[in-house]
C-alpha cells in the first residue's frame, strides 16, 4: 500500500471522528475538528488534509483531486445520502441525542414497533451498557469523559511504527470508544453508530478507483432527482462485489462423533471452525489487497467481504486455491462454498438487500456443487483417501492413532482436545500470519496452509515469547484480549519488540466444565480435564442426563433483507450487534450465571449450540432468550427460537441428541405461527407459555415437598390424556373451553379431591395447581414430565471427580 494509498485509508477511518469532539463540547465544524484531531494525535508520517476538505464540493466537481472524491464518494455511501447536514451550520441538539438502537426499528409486518430505545455512552464492555434504554441521562458530560479516554488511548498508540498495525489497532479503539455514538443527528432518530460509519467509509473507499467527474457530478445529482438516463447509467455500473462465504460440513464434522471422549475435544472443534474460517477470509483478504475494514461479518462459519467488482477476475482461482487445500486436509468433509455478486452505486444506495438476497442463493448454489472448481483434479477428489491405518474411536476415520486406557484416538482429535483445554484458562489469542508456518499440532496445519498460525495464551509474558520466537519474518501479528476490550497492558509490554503488532479485541464463548485429575490415591494434579458427558450428567438435579440446547435468531434472512434497504452501514451496524450478543452476552451469561457444567460449544454470530446438565438448560434457556428480548428492544420483529434436546441414556451419541435438537428446532419451534417459541420435552410452546408451565411444575414439585402423594403425578397425566382424547374427537379450542365437550375439568376436580389432606396448606396449593391446570391444560404433560424428572432418583455409575 503506497503513501496515497495510506492517508486515504486513514483519513477515511476518522473524517468523521470531529462529531464525537463536538458532543464532547468541541467547537467548530466537525471536518475541522476531524483535521485536527489528526494533525495533533496521528504520526506526522500519515497525515493528511482530506478529511477537512471532505465537504468540499467544489473540488468534488472539479477535475482531478481522485483520493478526495474516493473519500466524499464513500462517505456518501456510506451514510446512504448526501452528507449536507445540520451539523455544518451548527445544529443544536448534538450533545443531547443518543444513538438509537437498530432493534428498535426493525420491521418485517410481526407487530408493533416497540417505543425507541437508546445507548448511554459508554466503552464497549459486557455489561448493562450495551442493554439499551428508553432513557438515557447525562449525556454532555459522558461524553466529554469518553472523549479524553479516546484521546488518551489514541495518543498511547502513537508510537507503532508500522502502519498496518497502527491501523488495525485503532480501528479497534475506534469500536471500544464510538460504537454508541450516532454517526449523524440532522434528518430522523440515527440508528447508525460513528463506527459503522466510519469503517464502513474505510471499506468503500478501498473499493473505488474510478471516480471521474462525471460519475461524481452524477452522484451529486442524484440527491435533487435530476438525473437523466445517461447519469442513472452511470450510477448503474458495477464498482462493487459482495463476496460471501460458508464452511459445508459442519454440522457433521462437529457433531458425528462418537459418545467415547467426545466432550473432550467438542470445544476444539467448533473454535477450529472458527479460526478456519477466519484464516481463509484473512486469506481472501490478501489475495484481494483490502484491508480489515472489508470484513463485514466473520461468525458461524461463514463470512462477508466488501471487495471491487474487479474481484471477480481473481474469485476463481481463489476458490479453486481454497478448495484444493480443503480437499487435502479433510477428504471433502469440508468444503468453502464461495459466492460473489457484482453491484452499482444504486443497488448499495436504493437495493442493497436485494444484493444480500442475491448472494445468499448463490451460496446455496455452490453448496450442491461441492468441489466443482477442482473436478478436473478428478483423482484428488474420487481416488484414495490416503493410506489406512487403526480407526479411531472417536471420529471413526482412518490414520496414525495413539492409544489411551479406554480408547485409540488420532492425531487430529487429539490436537482438537488440547485447543480446548488451552482455550478454557486463555486470556489472549495470538494470530500469526506468514508464509511457511511449521504446525506443531495437527489442527494448526489448515490454518497454515492460509498463512495463520493461532496460539492462546494465559498472560501477557507468554504473548511476548510466542511472538518473538514465533513471529519472525511475519507479516503481521495480531493480539487479541479476549472477552474484554481493555489493550493497556499489550501496548506496554510491546513497545520494545521489533514485530509489527495489532491490539485488539476478541469475544468468545470459554464457558468449560472441568474435573481434576487424580492419581491412584486421590491427590488432584495441577491439571484439569474437560468434563465427559456423563460427569456432566452428574451435575443434574433429579434423574441424572445431560442435553443439548440450541438456538436462533427467527427469521435473519427477512430482518438482513428489511435492513439492507436502507444502506450497507445498516448491514454492518445489525452484523455487529449481533455479534455482540451471542459472542459476548451468551459467553457472560453461561460464565457468570450461577449455573452447574454449562459447557458452550459455540455461539456466535445468530445461533448457539450448548451441553449441560438437563436440568440447567431451561433456566439457562430462558436467561439467554430474556436477555435477547431486553438487548432488542423487546421488538416481536426480532424473536429467538430455541429447542432443548435431553439424552435418553448418559452413553446416547452426540450427533443424535443434536440431531434432534435441531429437528426440534427447525420442525417444531419454527413452525409455530411468528416462531419466538422453545420445544422442551418434545412439546413446542411460545415463551411466555413456557413461563407459565415453569410455574406449574414449580406448583407441583411444592406440594410433593409437602407430603402429597407422587400418584398426584399420575392422575395428572390421566386428566391431560383426557384432553388430549377430546381434543381429537372435537377440537382443542371446544375441549378447552366448553365444559360440554371438557370431560378433563371433571376428572381434574375429582382427582384434586382425592388428594385432599389434613394438611391446610397443601389443599391451598392444591386448589392453586388446579386453577393453574385448567389455564394450562395444553402443556400439562411439559410440566407433570418436568416434575417428575426432577423429583425422580436412579442409580447411576460412579464418575471420577
Amino acid at each position: 500500500m503506497g503513501g496515497d494509498e495510506i492517508k486515504l485509508m486513514l483519513s477515511a477511518l476518522l473524517h468523521d471522528v470531529g462529531k464525537f469532539w463536538q458532543r464532547a463540547g468541541g467547537r467548530g465544524k466537525h471536518w475541522d475538528l476531524s483535521d485536527s484531531f489528526i494533525n495533533t494525535h496521528v504520526p506526522e508520517r500519515w497525515r493528511s488534509t482530506l478529511a477537512k476538505q471532505h465537504h468540499d464540493y467544489e473540488k468534488f466537481r472539479s477535475t482531478g483531486y481522485v483520493p478526495l472524491k474516493r473519500l466524499i464518494v464513500a462517505d456518501w455511501l456510506s451514510a446512504g445520502e448526501r452528507a449536507a447536514t445540520e451539523e455544518e451550520v451548527g445544529s443544536r441538539g448534538v450533545r443531547e441525542t443518543p444513538l438509537v438502537s437498530i432493534f428498535s426499528k426493525i420491521d418485517i409486518k410481526r407487530g408493533s414497533l416497540p417505543p425507541k430505545r437508546y445507548y448511554n455512552v459508554e466503552k464497549l464492555t459486557l455489561d448493562e451498557s450495551i442493554f439499551p434504554s428508553e432513557h438515557v441521562t447525562d449525556l454532555p458530560s459522558r461524553y466529554e469523559a469518553l472523549w479524553k479516554e479516546f484521546v488518551e488511548e489514541v495518543e498511547a498508540i502513537k508510537w507503532v511504527p508500522d502502519f498496518e498495525a497502527y491501523f488495525n489497532t485503532l480501528l479497534f479503539i475506534l469500536r471500544k470508544y464510538t460504537w454508541c455514538v450516532p454517526s449523524a443527528v440532522w434528518r430522523t432518530e440515527p440508528d447508525i453508530s460513528l463506527f459503522d460509519h466510519l469503517k464502513m467509509t474505510c471499506a468503500i473507499a478501498s473499493c473505488l478507483d474510478d471516480v471521474d467527474e462525471e460519475y461524481c457530478r452524477a452522484l451529486f445529482k442524484r440527491e435533487k432527482k435530476e438525473l437523466t438516463n445517461e447519469e442513472r447509467g452511470l450510477l448503474d455500473e458495477k464498482k462493487f462485489m459482495l463476496v460471501a462465504g460458508d464452511i459445508s460440513g459442519v454440522q457433521r464434522f462437529i457433531y458425528s462423533i462418537t459418545t467415547k471422549g467426545a466432550a473432550k475435544g467438542l470445544r476444539g472443534r467448533s473454535l477450529y471452525l472458527q479460526l478456519l474460517s477466519e484464516s481463509m477470509a484473512g486469506f481472501i483478504l490478501k489475495k484481494l489487497g483490502l484491508p480489515l475494514t472489508n470484513l463485514l461479518f466473520c461468525g458461524g462459519g461463514h463470512f462477508y467481504i466488501l471487495a471491487p467488482s474487479e474481484a471477480e477476475r481473481q474469485l476463481a482461482s481463489v476458490r479453486a486455491e481454497v478448495a484444493g487445500k480443503l480437499l487435502e486436509a479433510h477428504r471433502g468433509e469440508l468444503y468453502l462454498a464461495l459466492a460473489g455478486v457484482s453491484f452499482s452505486t444504486l443497488d448499495m444506495l436504493e437495493r442493497f438487500n436485494e444484493v444480500w438476497q442475491k448472494v445468499g442463493k448463490m451460496l446455496a448454489r455452490e453448496k450442491r456443487r461441492k468441489f466443482a472448481e477442482i473436478l478436473d483434479e478428478h483423482k484428488r477428489i474420487f481416488g484414495p483417501g490416503g493410506e489406512t491405518g487403526a480407526i479411531c474411536d472417536v471420529c471413526g476415520g482412518e490414520g496414525d492413532v495413539r492409544e489411551e486406557t479406554e480408547r485409540k484416538i488420532c492425531e487430529f482429535c487429539w490436537s482438537l482436545e488440547e485447543l480446548a483445554r488451552e482455550l478454557h484458562n486463555a486470556k489472549y489469542l495470538v494470530e500469526i500470519r506468514k508464509e511457511g508456518i511449521i504446525a506443531r499440532k495437527k489442527w494448526e496445519s489448515v490454518p497454515a496452509d492460509f498463512g495463520y498460525k493461532y496460539v492462546f495464551c494465559r498472560d501477557v509474558g507468554e504473548a511476548k515469547r510466542i511472538v518473538e520466537s514465533e513471529g519472525k519474518d511475519a507479516e503481521h501479528v495480531f493480539i487479541y484480549k479476549l472477552n474484554e476490550t481493555s489493550t493497556d497492558e499489550l501496548r506496554e509490554a510491546f513497545r520494545d519488540v521489533e514485530i509489527p503488532v495489532s491490539f485488539g479485541f476478541k469475544f468468545l464463548t470459554l464457558a468449560t466444565p472441568l474435573k481434576a485429575i487424580r492419581d491412584v490415591e486421590g491427590r488432584a494434579y495441577k491439571r484439569e480435564e474437560i468434563k465427559d458427558f456423563d460427569g456432566i450428567a452428574e451435575g443434574a438435579d433429579g434423574v441424572r442426563r445431560w442435553a443439548v440446547l440450541r438456538a436462533d435468531v427467527d427469521d435473519l434472512g427477512m430482518i438482513f433483507s428489511a435492513v439492507g434497504k436502507e444502506g450497507v452501514s445498516r448491514v454492518s451496524t445489525l452484523s455487529s450487534m449481533l455479534s455482540l450478543f451471542f459472542g459476548g452476552c451468551v459467553e457472560k451469561i453461561c460464565s457468570q450465571g450461577g449455573y452447574k457444567d454449562i459447557y458452550a460449544i459455540y455461539s456466535g454470530g445468530d445461533d448457539l449450540f450448548i451441553v449441560g446438565p438437563w436440568s440447567e438448560l431451561p433456566k439457562l434457556a430462558c436467561r439467554i432468550y430474556e436477555d435477547f428480548r431486553k438487548f432488542t428492544c423487546e421488538n416481536p420483529n426480532v424473536t429467538l427460537s430455541s429447542a432443548i434436546s435431553m439424552a435418553p441414556a448418559v452413553k446416547y451419541p452426540l450427533y443424535r441428541v443434536a440431531r434432534d435438537a435441531g429437528d426440534a428446532l427447525d420442525d417444531k419451534s419454527k413452525r409455530i405461527e411468528n416462531k419466538d417459541a422453545i420445544t422442551f420435552l418434545e412439546m413446542p410452546m411460545k415463551w411466555e407459555k413456557f413461563n407459565a408451565v415453569t410455574g406449574l411444575k414449580d406448583e407441583i414439585i411444592a406440594l410433593l415437598g409437602l407430603g402429597v402423594s407422587r400418584s398426584l403425578l399420575q392422575r395428572l397425566y390421566n386428566v391431560y390424556a383426557e384432553f388430549r382424547r377430546q381434543s381429537e374427537k372435537y377440537g382443542e379450542v371446544l375441549a378447552r373451553h366448553d365444559d360440554r365437550y371438557g370431560r378433563w375439568r371433571w376428572l381434574l376436580a375429582y382427582s384434586i379431591a382425592r388428594m385432599r389432606s389434613g394438611n391446610r396448606h397443601a389443599n391451598e396449593k392444591l386448589e392453586e395447581l388446579k386453577m393453574g391446570v385448567c389455564e394450562n391444560i395444553e402443556y400439562l404433560a411439559v410440566s407433570v414430565r418436568w416434575a417428575e424428572l426432577l423429583t425422580r432418583r436412579e442409580r447411576v455409575e460412579e464418575v471420577t471427580p
